[in-house]
């Protein structure tokens, strides 16, 4: 069996932990994600989680044999 990747759902930005629950959303323990349920270290997070999930297809793609497909 060939190992998958998996979406990574735990992030250290700035040294603040950001998690992302698939049921729950994103969850950042700084000040301003506490006041404003946003801040750049969810935002940053977001940008990694999405690059993630374009490269785990380009890797499936690759392994099917159907060339790279674009985001």
């Amino acid at each position: 069996m060939k190992p998958r990747a998996v979406p990574r759902s735990e992030y250290l930005i700035d040294h603040h932990q950001v998690i992302f629950d698939p049921g729950a959303g994103w969850q950042c323990v700084c000040a301003e994600f506490t006041t404003t349920d946003d801040c750049r270290h969810v935002r940053e997070s977001q940008g990694q989680h999405a690059a993630q999930a374009v490269i785990a297809n380009r890797m499936r793609s690759q392994r099917s044999g159907h060339g790279l497909e674009r985001a």
